[in-house]
């Protein structure tokens, strides 16, 4: 039997030659002293840390947790096709609503946040009510008050 994660994370040549190829690059530009500087880093994290930056990094989030919703999706039928997973098992179950609602739900959810720009109003706000709670009026009795 083979098991999950030899199917749905499996080492590629494509995957291990992008590795190679960045290990590659930083290299040479080490050696031609012409890596990034401190402060070009800097700048390139408050590019990313700017509103627009942070919706790339979060739809490249949902992208990527999209993705592999999917895949684990085909995995977990695969599985079951051959009878190799029993399709009430609870753990695969939780993998998928871990990674359709959590991961990928919290990304694209932050996503649509960042790009509307309004933040939400606080329930309480919402049903009508002071959105601060107001204490008790002073009876002279010590906390809390009982009738």
């Amino acid at each position: 039997m083979h098991g999950l994660s030899s199917q749905a994370f499996h080492w590629t040549y494509t995957g291990v030659g992008a590795i190679f190829l960045v290990l590659i690059v930083y290299l040479i530009l080490a050696l031609t002293k012409t890596a990034p500087t401190i402060d070009t880093i800097r700048q390139f994290a408050d590019i990313i840390s700017d509103r627009g930056g942070v919706i790339l990094v979060l739809s490249l989030m949902s992208l990527f947790f999209f993705v592999q919703s999917m895949r684990l999706f085909y995995v977990l039928l695969d599985l079951i096709a051959h009878k190799e997973l029993d399709v009430q098992n609870a753990v695969a179950l939780m993998a998928i609503q871990f990674a359709c609602n959590s991961a990928f739900g919290m990304s694209f959810g932050a996503m649509l946040k960042t790009m509307n720009g309004n933040a939400p109003p606080p329930p309480a706000a919402a049903a009508g009510q002071s959105p601060t709670p107001t204490p008790p009026a002073d009876t002279g009795k010590a906390w809390p008050v009982k009738q």
